[in-house]
């Protein structure tokens, strides 16, 4: 995907968080994160605009072997929390299921 591309794809993805979280399947923290990647399960990988560097670093290369998409959202920590139905800060997510959501086809 080109940046064009994947700042929209991103764009969708953050607008349709919360329907995955009711509909869709998505596991949050950095270690789930890691685990679902090692499983290759994950569809795709979320980071807040917050999330720590050694966090990313950790992540990043373990998604590119597995050519799983990583974006980073534009959202806080907090918000993409919330975004998810959660009462606490969200630094990582890797979506399982979409389920309702409206994912763009050329992902």
């Amino acid at each position: 995907m080109t940046t064009d591309e994947e700042q929209a794809f991103l764009s969708e993805l953050e607008k349709g968080l919360t329907i995955i979280a009711r509909s869709g399947e998505l596991v949050l923290g950095a270690r789930n994160v890691e685990r679902l990647l090692r499983r290759r399960r994950a569809k795709a990988i979320l980071f807040s605009r917050d999330s720590p560097d050694d966090l990313r670093s950790k992540i990043l290369p373990l998604a590119k072997r597995r050519n799983v998409p990583v974006f980073k959202s534009s959202r806080t920590n907090t918000e993409l929390g919330r975004l998810c139905g959660r009462p606490y800060v969200v630094s990582a997510l890797a979506i399982i299921d979409f389920g309702a959501a409206k994912v763009p086809k050329e992902f």
